[in-house]
């Protein structure tokens, strides 16, 4: 069984970002890192004063944006990785005069970089339409990137909607599919050189739940990760907020029907399940074309909201937290596993 565990040693560099090859060992004071669902997640490195802050060039002559990578490595396994985008030293006079601070992206930052690469009219599942973006826009395609980042196949199974992306509009990658994110149940994750996009796939990474047979005998049970008082540093916050509970959602179009009536999707699919009463919510469709549209986005809309939104924050993990399955370099500890 893996557990979180305390690193005994954390090196951050700067390397090629085609290569990958070390430009540089960081002699870091500080450090952080994310791993975020449906977005682009963000590191930051901060060097002393004393250790090349005030120098010239210092650190500063080996930071290119994009041709250069922060590689965040702990106990060997390389926990994050992406292009640098920002650098910066503190003025004298504050109170961390001379520190230098570094900050790099995840690799799925090239897709604001690329603008929309073929015009496209049709109706295909959220995952088609997610894969197909990037693809038409050469995301992925080593002549193209600054850096190696491995694509997922489509994923087929999730709800189709028609979706119309044009060349001529000049729209960023990342524009549309943030669009498609909040507006259909496609998904991503970004970490180290891949790509995520199957939420279903990545649930179960980290242990599978008790499941049984057609007569009650336990069939699937990996332990799963828990939040407890031996691995966690205190109790967290917890809150619950129903100040966003619907049991009606509507959804409306960015254009008429074929009658001239505007287009409106409806979704009572859970009223009187969670709660009862009339508690509607409204929102218009950037993209929505046709009824069936509106109807998907609606039916999603009011099951994301049918439910009190249950929000645990400050949560400190102690190295007692792990599961089975939990990969000792945290290579599977992704965003979206349950």
């Amino acid at each position: 069984m893996a557990s979180l565990g305390s690193p005994s040693e954390v090196e951050i560099w700067v390397v090629d970002s085609q290569t990958e090859l070390p430009i540089s060992r960081v002699p870091y004071t500080s450090y952080k890192w994310q791993r975020c669902r449906n977005r682009i997640s963000a590191a930051e490195v901060t060097v002393a004063a004393d250790d090349q802050g005030r120098s010239c060039p210092g650190i500063f002559g080996d930071l290119v944006g994009w041709a250069r990578m922060l590689v965040i490595e702990r106990d060997g396994a390389q926990v994050f990785k992406g292009p640098i985008a920002s650098w910066g030293r503190a003025p004298l006079g504050s109170d961390k005069a001379g520190d230098v601070t570094i900050r790099a992206l995840d690799k799925f930052a090239i897709t604001q970089k690329r603008m929309v690469g073929a015009t496209r009219v049709g109706i295909e599942s959220a995952g088609a339409h997610f894969y197909q973006l990037l693809i038409d826009a050469k995301v992925g395609d080593p002549l193209y990137d600054p850096y190696v980042i491995n694509l997922p196949a489509a994923v087929s199974y999730l709800t189709t909607f028609s979706r119309e992306y044009r060349v001529e509009r000049v729209e960023r990658v990342f524009d549309c599919i943030d669009e498609l994110i909040r507006s259909t149940n496609a998904f991503y994750t970004c970490v180290g050189d891949d790509v995520y996009a199957d939420e279903a796939l990545i649930r179960n990474q980290l242990g599978i739940g008790t499941t049984f047979d057609d007569v009650g005998r336990a069939v699937t049970a990996r332990a799963r990760p828990v939040l407890n008082e031996r691995t966690t540093f205190g109790a967290p916050g917890i809150e619950v907020g129903a100040s966003e509970q619907i049991t009606a959602a509507y959804v409306g179009g960015s254009n008429e029907g074929q009658s001239g009536a505007p287009l409106i999707g409806t979704s009572t699919a859970w009223d009187g399940v969670f709660t009862y009463g009339l508690l509607e919510s409204g929102k218009l469709s950037q993209r929505a074309k046709d009824q069936d549209d509106v109807d998907a986005e609606a039916l999603i809309r009011a099951t994301e909201m049918a439910t009190p939104a249950i929000t645990i924050e400050r949560v400190r993990l102690t190295p007692d937290f792990g599961s089975e399955n939990l990969a000792p370099g945290l290579s599977n500890l992704l965003p979206g596993c349950w």
